[in-house]
């Protein structure tokens, strides 16, 4: 039997970016007033590319894959393994809401099925996939040097509007932020680099001055706008974070590329990213509780802490899940295993030409 290809950056770039997710969520747990800790606030905002970088490696995991799974099967496993985890956590982080705040359970519930928890990550995916069939001919048909900065120019458009006030869309029982629109260019970069993988992944580390020239210029303007008072609210969301993002990713997608090994912390982060992604932000609550009586504890050691600890957590209860024959449909099922496949060689190298051959 041939041994699965797997291609590094997909695992570690989803890891990198599933631990940020945590680290900044345990950071707003624990700021205070963000005025006053101005240095965690702006650690918190560097730390926006985290969904942005997750929802491109979905959509990099649809331009690279080459299977000839039909259209509705492939949505049905999607429903299966993301859209019902997504439910079953909206309906148990609303109980957990009502008994914490006394929210209303039926509002509450419909409020976080329509992208009001932080898993609208799924929400944002599953549209990768639905509308995947209607963009594809088109995509194939633009080359990626016109199609990414068209993409992103629609995406910082839609963000920007929605941002600054320019339009108000009527609320239709989704949010205007969960759209495809709002997430479009990551769609497009996605598709792009996962089809022509070994290409792009030259191409950027030619012109990687231009990268890393984007991600300093995004990651300028965010700080400067948030941190001014202008547009204060950190969220992925903001027409900035496309640039910054778009920085990171175009920087981090080749290096990571080049990897020979995938460091065994960050393939079992991997292997239960959806799970922490999902679970994560109860054990912050939970964990929170006890970390803020800790008498003398410097808040960033406790940031540090609380994130270990959530992470932890998360990833020990999405392992022990996934042991169970429904687990997978709870918290999702366990990524690839890195340590059992080959990874695929970095682009321009001897062993290249037959890792594509073979594909």
């Amino acid at each position: 039997m041939k041994q699965k290809v797997i291609v590094p950056e997909l695992i570690i770039i989803r890891a990198v970016s599933c631990l940020a997710v945590v680290l900044m969520h345990s950071i707003t747990m624990l700021i205070g007033d963000p005025e006053v800790n101005r240095g965690l606030n702006t650690a918190r905002l560097l730390l926006l590319f985290a969904t942005p970088t997750f929802a491109y490696m979905s959509a990099f995991l649809i331009g690279y894959s080459k299977s000839q799974r039909p259209y509705f099967e492939t949505l049905w496993l999607r429903v299966k393994y993301l859209i019902l985890p997504y439910l079953i956590f909206a309906v148990g982080y609303a109980c957990w809401q009502h008994y914490q705040w006394g929210a209303p359970l039926v509002d509450r519930i419909r409020y976080n099925i329509a992208g009001g928890y932080h898993g609208y990550f799924v929400l944002v995916v599953f549209q990768f996939y639905l509308f995947h069939p209607l963009f594809r001919p088109i995509l194939e048909r633009v080359p990626a040097w016109v199609g990414v900065p068209a993409a992103g120019l629609v995406n910082i458009g839609y963000l920007a509007a929605l941002n600054l006030g320019l339009v108000s869309i009527p609320y239709l029982g989704f949010h205007a932020y969960r759209l495809l629109p709002a997430w479009f260019f990551y769609y497009v970069l996605g598709y792009y680099s996962g089809r022509d993988r070994d290409q792009f992944q030259l191409v950027l580390r030619r012109w990687w001055p231009l990268s890393t020239a984007l991600l300093a210029g995004g990651a300028g303007l965010l700080l400067r706008n948030a941190l001014s008072g202008f547009l204060p609210d950190v969220t992925s969301q903001r027409f900035e974070v496309v640039l910054y993002a778009a920085g990171v990713i175009l920087l981090a997608f080749p290096l990571a590329g080049r990897a020979r090994r995938i460091p065994s912390v960050l393939n079992l982060v991997n292997r239960a990213s959806f799970g922490i992604y999902l679970l994560h932000w109860f054990f912050l609550e939970l964990f929170r509780r006890w970390v803020v009586r800790i008498p003398g504890l410097p808040k960033p050691a406790g940031i540090l802490l609380l994130f270990v600890l959530a992470a932890t957590a998360a990833a020990l209860v999405t392992f022990a899940l996934n042991r169970w024959r429904w687990g997978a449909y709870v918290v999702g099922r366990l990524g690839v295993d890195g340590s059992k496949t080959r990874l695929a060689p970095p682009p321009g190298s001897a062993a290249a030409p037959a890792e594509a051959a073979t594909r």
